[in-house]
């Protein structure tokens, strides 16, 4: 017997009182520490989120600032002037003879001072001849204005004293511009030549003065990008900015670009381009490191954050602690040569990855506020936003620890504890009391319970004048009020579970499964089936976070569950890349192949065009076949819906993935329901190893991309066989003759020469009518009749394709590629298809032949 049995009735009654009364005070105490914990948290958060709303509105007008300083600057007249001016004398130097000492000081100078430190901060290997520079004028200027200035601030040289006009110019504009950068604390400025891409200045004079932005050393870093989209979008005053990238003229620091066109006039004549600042970026985001001023504690913070869940500021703790900072992230299990890199550096920029329920949130585009893990996995209270600047897919998160900020509630929990344990002695000295006077009615309370225990809803509560007692029948009847929702609240899930089912099984089987019969099965005699590959999508997700990768996927399983549910199917299984679904199981009708069919064009449509969400880069293999099918319940407790039978096994292999892009193949026994409505053409048998015959394959014919691509490059390639058009036919007139004689035989006439003129014109006209399907097709159709009649075979038709693959390859030479090859074969099989199917409709329903070759 457990110690409660033990206890008298007076003794549970003082414990029930002491719980009832505990509970009560317990609750008003819990709620009461609730809406302090809810109030103080909201405080936070209020204050959190106003440090994140004033730092974000500060970066996004500095940011706006600069790009609107950068195109003012494109517009004045000064820097108009100095761009035109340094132009014309760069493409001077161009000519400029360059001694073999240069050249060796040059060399002396990349590979003893520039690429030493560039290799021990990234342990590569760098070679001189990458990024010396070649042109003359690359030679002339780095060697006057870098090589031979022994000074550690080249940005001080006004004229390298050579009494070239460049130097002229240079030392005229050179102390202005200057000022400008250091003024708005630009990292550099450069004028870069619009037509060559030549940065035809710097102010400090980095490797990257005097370089081809085009087939330079630099051509693939992010000052070359921005030029590039300035390039593309050439308006005036339109400012173009490229995200942070280790540039490898500033020893790999992470710097970003905003650059903007130079008009002279009507004439574009350059552009001109700032490195930003890193520094006033972290000063503004910092506070100038002043976080306890702005109200972010001991552990609080505001950074940003790119679209590849980089930082592009520089966290705190690697600020305030770098060796702390540096052991947090070898904890995490950071990389060697990156903790290096963020040691010699001294920033996280491009180097710390913050991929959080916070970012990936905030570039989904949302605002707001959550208690997360942070990235070094201790429990935060975050708040987030995107940043609205222009080129640039950044977010900013403020954020503090969680044990910092509710260390009040902490406290506040310690002295509710204590005040509790006082409440429970002088509750319990109270519930004793009560208990002598309750004791009384206790039989009959007895009696009322055992009651309800039994069943009944209807008992006598009325305990006399007793107030106390009157409240502890009130108190009867609203558990009795509990039972009866709780009782149908059972019913309702009993309800919701067998609607459940009817979503998952066929609707005769249900009854069944609720029944819980042992064997759930039925034989169909026939239904279609559609298995669907999808090709592309690991390529695009592979790259992906996982929650970006699952919304992919359900998007793409809500447009095909959406298509089926239009046109009568049901999804059966979608499981990695493939999708499965039947049409005739759950629902007859009479039109089952034709429903499925049209499912799968539309499937089709999709991919081609992109629309509802389809990505581009994927394509599709549609297999569809007919026939009956077993469908039953296996497995228990957790159960599957599955499908047998040989229609499961063919389908299953119709079209594997690899097949032609977005193509639909179908069996017999559709192409028999469905000739006529479709243009079908024939495809090679499918072979199953259990099966003694091979498995007959028709194409539903589509005009997909590929089959344009595939077009063009069949004309292209055929143009270039015009030269020799009548030595090809001759060859493919010749070859056909060699393996099939009796072709020629059915031919009019017996003059080989106009067999091989009529032979050119065939192909002529082929080629040609390819871009004009629907005049072509009618008359290729046309000849089936013809060829049936004059005892065309099926051998025939791949004589003929080997003749026409042997003639392509020896007259097309170098040019017969694998991809002319499977077009050339994609074409002549599309064609012959449409001949074989047009001879058997004529044999199946006769007409009367045209004159066809």
């Amino acid at each position: 017997m457990t110690i409660w049995g033990q206890l008298s009735i007076k003794s549970r009654l003082i414990a029930l009182l002491v719980g009832v009364n505990l509970v009560a005070l317990l609750t008003g105490g819990l709620l009461s520490l609730l809406e302090f914990q809810r109030a103080f948290r909201q405080q936070v958060f209020e204050n959190l989120t106003s440090v994140r709303v004033s730092k974000a509105k500060q970066l996004e007008t500095y940011l706006d600032d600069v790009r609107g300083h950068v195109a003012t600057l494109s517009e004045n007249q000064m820097v108009v002037d100095t761009m035109v001016t340094l132009n014309s004398n760069y493409r001077d130097l161009q000519n400029q003879a360059i001694a073999d000492d240069w050249i060796e000081a040059i060399e002396d100078y990349y590979a003893e001072q520039f690429l030493p430190p560039l290799s021990d901060r990234s342990s590569g290997t760098y070679i001189v001849a990458n990024y010396r520079p070649v042109t003359q004028a690359g030679q002339y200027l780095q060697y006057r204005y870098i090589v031979q200035n022994s000074i550690a601030n080249l940005e001080e040289i006004s004229d390298a004293n050579d009494g070239s006009q460049y130097s002229r110019t240079h030392s005229t504009y050179h102390q202005r511009l200057r000022t400008i950068t250091t003024e708005f604390n630009y990292g550099d400025l450069y004028l870069i030549n619009f037509d060559t891409g030549e940065v035809v200045y710097s102010v400090y004079k980095r490797p990257d003065f005097a370089t081809n932005l085009d087939r330079g050393p630099h051509r693939r870093s992010n000052l070359a990008t921005v030029v590039n989209a300035v390039r593309a979008d050439p308006g005036r005053g339109f400012v173009k900015v490229v995200d942070y990238d280790p540039y490898i003229p500033s020893q790999l620091d992470p710097t970003a670009f905003m650059a903007a066109p130079i008009y002279n006039g009507p004439h574009i004549v350059g552009i001109i381009a700032v490195q930003l600042p890193q520094e006033r970026i972290n000063t503004l985001l910092t506070g100038n490191q002043e976080w306890m001023d702005l109200g972010l504690g001991q552990t609080g913070q505001v950074y940003v954050v790119g679209d590849d869940f980089l930082m592009r500021s520089t966290a705190r703790r690697l600020l305030e602690d770098a060796a702390a900072y540096r052991n947090t992230l070898e904890r995490l299990g950071q990389t060697p040569q990156t903790l290096t890199l963020i040691e010699t550096l001294n920033t996280s920029i491009l180097l710390q990855e913050v991929d959080t329920v916070a970012t990936t949130a905030a570039f989904a585009g949302e605002i707001s506020t959550r208690l997360i893990r942070d990235y070094r996995g201790v429990p935060v209270l975050s708040t987030y936003a995107p940043l609205r600047v222009r080129g640039l897919d950044w977010v900013i998160v403020a954020e503090i620890d969680q044990a910092e900020a509710f260390r009040p509630i902490t406290i506040l929990q310690l002295y509710m504890s204590i005040l509790g344990v006082i409440l429970i002695l002088l509750v319990t000295w109270f519930a004793n009391f009560m208990a002598l006077d309750l004791f009384r009615p206790i039989r009959k309370l007895l009696h009322v319970t055992h009651q309800i225990q039994s069943g009944q809803r209807e008992v006598d509560l009325d305990f006399g004048r007793d107030s106390k007692l009157g409240e502890l029948g009130n108190a009867l009847n609203m558990v009795l009020q509990e039972i009866q929702h709780q009782e149908a609240l059972v019913a309702e899930k009993n309800r919701v579970n067998e609607n459940l089912l009817n979503n998952m099984l066929p609707a005769p089987l249900v009854p069944r499964f609720i029944k819980g019969d042992p064997v759930i099965a039925d034989a169909i005699q026939q239904a279609t089936l559609i298995v669907v590959r999808i090709t592309g999508l690991q390529a695009l997700t592979q790259a992906q976070a996982s929650e970006k990768i699952v919304v992919l996927f359900d998007r793409l399983v809500r447009v095909f569950e959406e298509k089926a549910q239009y046109y009568g199917l049901e999804t059966q299984l979608t499981i990695d890349e493939t999708y499965i679904a039947t049409c005739g199981i759950a629902q007859a009708f009479l039109d089952h192949q034709e429903r499925t069919v049209n499912f799968a064009l539309e499937l089709v449509r999709l991919s081609e065009t992109g629309s509802e969400g389809f990505p581009a880069e994927i394509d599709l293999q549609i297999g569809i076949h007919s026939g009956p099918v077993v469908v039953g319940v296996v497995g228990a407790p957790t159960f599957m819906y599955k499908l047998w039978g040989s229609t499961v096994e063919v389908v299953l292999a119709l079209n594997p993935k690899g097949g032609a892009s977005n193509s639909i193949l179908i069996t017999q026994t559709i192409r028999d329901r469905l000739k006529g409505r479709y243009m079908l053409v024939p495809c090679p048998p499918l072979y199953l190893e259990d099966k003694d015959t091979p498995i007959a394959r028709w194409m539903v014919f589509t005009r997909t991309g590929q089959f344009i691509q595939q077009v063009g490059l069949v004309q292209k390639t055929h143009n270039l066989l015009l030269p020799q058009v009548t030595m090809a036919a001759e060859i493919l007139y010749n070859r056909v003759t060699y393996l099939a004689p009796e072709i020629c035989a059915m031919l009019e006439g017996d003059d080989p020469l106009v067999h091989q003129i009529l032979v050119k014109d065939t192909l002529q006209a082929l080629v040609n009518g390819l871009s004009s399907l629907d005049k072509l097709l009618p008359m290729v159709q046309a000849w089936g009749g013809v060829y049936a009649q004059a005892g065309v075979q099926d051998t025939h038709y791949e004589v003929v394709g080997d003749a026409l693959g042997a003639m392509l390859e020896q007259t097309l030479g170098d040019n017969f590629t694998v991809d002319v090859q499977e077009a050339w074969m994609a074409m002549f099989h599309l064609l012959s298809g449409v001949i074989r199917e047009a001879a058997i409709a004529t044999q199946d329903s006769p007409t009367s032949p045209s004159n066809t070759p």
